[in-house]
């Protein structure tokens, strides 16, 4: 990732910032309720036979 640096410059809590984010965005999404405007949902039965496994 581009915003922490390079080379002899690299954030040292790269790591930990990541591992924070990839923690924080899930947690946001389950407890609020997200809604998008403009975009249609449909919902898909996936079939399949025992034959494509």
């Amino acid at each position: 990732y581009w915003v922490f640096g390079s080379g002899r410059h690299v954030y040292l809590g790269q790591i930990i910032a990541i591992l924070e984010i990839k923690k924080l965005v899930p947690a946001l999404l389950t407890n609020y309720e997200v809604k998008f405007e403009g975009i249609q949902v449909t919902h898909q039965v996936l079939k399949s036979s025992p034959s494509s496994i």
